[in-house]
């Protein structure tokens, strides 16, 4: 059955949505298809809405191209979105897991709010000036990542695994002291290592700092 799929333009007047036709039993089915098409040729998608999407789990969107989008309710778990490239896009209440996957892929002005990512991968990604607002990204895979300019607004970064990350600029170190009883020399050590370092590093000196403390 053919289905004509319309994404809506980010601006309320006069913006251009994106129109296609995918041949699937379902629309939320032709939705994928279409994005996996796009992900496939290469289409960049630009100032478009993607909302309310749930049929994206397991995926291939490698390669899938986003700027200055808006994507809500979605789910992505298990999907795979290897080499993607998204600038300056929000997602809202998007859905991820330990199987999606965005190994190398290149984010950048992008900003979280009210997701759901615990032990998503960006495995040899390149992350700058992103934004998590409210939301749950704990034992995110960021090894051999890139991550420069980072911030955190209620929301729980724990227990990444940052082996080989190299962490500028990153706000969330503030996570790593924040319950600590430490004295404020010993806080701008902390942050200094995981600027310089990697989260790893950090939260090895601040454990140790916490074993010298109870002694």
């Amino acid at each position: 059955m053919n289905h004509r799929i319309t994404f809506p333009s980010v601006h309320s007047m006069g913006g251009r949505p994106f129109v296609a036709e995918a041949s699937a039993p379902t629309p939320d089915l032709a939705v994928r298809e279409v994005l996996e098409h796009c992900a496939r040729e290469g289409i960049a998608l630009e100032y478009l809405r993607l909302h309310d999407i749930q049929d994206l789990k397991g995926a291939r969107l490698d390669g899938l191209k986003l700027s200055n989008c808006k994507l809500s309710s979605v789910n992505l778990s298990g999907a795979s979105l290897a080499g993607t490239r998204v600038e300056h896009c929000t997602f809202a209440k998007v859905v991820a897991d330990r199987g999606t996957r965005l190994d190398g892929s290149v984010l950048d002005s992008v900003t979280f709010e009210d997701c759901l990512l615990n032990g998503a991968t960006f495995k040899a990604a390149s992350l700058s000036s992103l934004r998590f607002e409210f939301t749950e990204a704990n034992a995110l895979d960021l090894e051999g990542a890139s991550v420069d300019g980072l911030r955190s607004i209620q929301s729980n970064l724990s227990g990444w695994k940052a082996h080989m990350c190299r962490l500028k600029s990153v706000e969330a170190a503030e996570s790593l002291v924040a319950s600590m009883n430490l004295s404020e020399n010993q806080k701008a050590a902390v942050r200094t290592l995981a600027i310089t370092g990697s989260r790893e590093a950090a939260a090895h000196y601040l454990r140790g700092l916490e074993a010298a403390s109870a002694t």
